[in-house]
């Protein structure tokens, strides 16, 4: 007995990081992009908007519930997350797009500088990144990679089904996401090759962490920013369609997550069942009085 309540003691005990590299829990990353954290993997797919604002109520029912089928075929074992990251378009990224060589259209591209600059002036230069991140604890990176396989083709198919195409995340992309949130005070462009990092014997959280990283009681400060995390303690009655886009129509850098923790059947069934109970003895309360 005396064991095992040392022994959840030390589980329970929490260890202060003595650097800022470790501040960051991301203990693996491999070329395909999946992200070892202590006994979790991990896998990101980018997705595409939709036009659901413009379409029709028919249309908008059809997407919500194709939306819906889609949260509910996540497999039970994993957790997913949907982010969308709101960030400010990197000057040099967009100057080396431009600069690039378009060979037989290069006649086009002051046209092409013009336009995109006149997008990026209409949403003061604010990028909205969508990202759906599934998550599960396995046994080996194999099985991790079997699974991420099988998630990856349903979601594809599924959010095809709603004009939406999905792209597989690799290493660099995800390591520039972390970057970014790290380092987004920066103009410099995120470089980084994980050969060559391997060569030279580096880790990889290096290029991607701040300069410093304080933890307050009410707000974060990363290098010479300011952070804060806030989150929806409880839903009201009634939900809007619209309450992400709402909650990311702000010219700063941040990111909205939604976490989705898929519950067995069985489950499922018998938490509706105690609420509908609930319910249905308030009413009768009611009526009592």
């Amino acid at each position: 007995m005396l064991q095992s309540k040392q022994k959840k003691k030390q589980e329970g005990k929490r260890t202060i990081p003595k650097s800022v590299q470790r501040s960051i829990p991301i203990n693996h990353i491999f070329k395909d992009g999946i992200i070892k954290c202590g006994r979790r993997y991990s896998k990101s797919w980018r997705f595409s908007d939709v036009n659901y604002a413009v379409a029709s109520d028919d249309d908008q029912l059809e997407m919500f519930l194709a939306h819906s089928a889609i949260l509910n075929g996540l497999p039970t074992d994993a957790v997913a997350q949907i982010s969308i990251y709101t960030r400010q378009h990197n000057q040099n990224v967009f100057e080396e797009m431009i600069g690039a060589d378009y060979g037989d259209f290069a006649v086009y591209k002051e046209e092409l500088k013009e336009l995109l600059a006149d997008k990026m002036s209409e949403s003061n230069n604010i990028v909205h990144e969508k990202y759906i991140t599934v998550s599960t604890e396995q046994k080996n990176i194999e099985e991790a990679r079997t699974l991420f396989t099988r998630v990856g083709s349903d979601l594809t198919t599924d959010f095809a089904r709603i004009t939406s195409k999905m792209t597989e995340l690799d290493y660099f992309e995800r390591l520039r996401i972390f970057y970014d949130v790290f380092r987004g005070n920066t103009d410099e462009v995120f470089q980084f090759d994980l050969k060559s990092e391997m060569a030279r014997g580096t880790h990889f959280v290096d290029s991607i962490c701040p300069d410093s990283l304080e933890f307050k009681s009410d707000y974060i400060k990363i290098g010479d920013r300011y952070a804060r995390v806030l989150f929806l303690r409880e839903y009201p009655s009634f939900l809007k369609d619209s309450i992400i886009s709402e909650l990311t129509d702000f010219s700063r850098s941040m990111m909205v997550s939604v976490d989705i923790q898929p519950i067995p059947t069985d489950e499922a069934a018998r938490e509706v069942q105690k609420k509908l109970l609930a319910i249905e003895t308030d009413i009768t309360k009611w009526q009592q009085k």
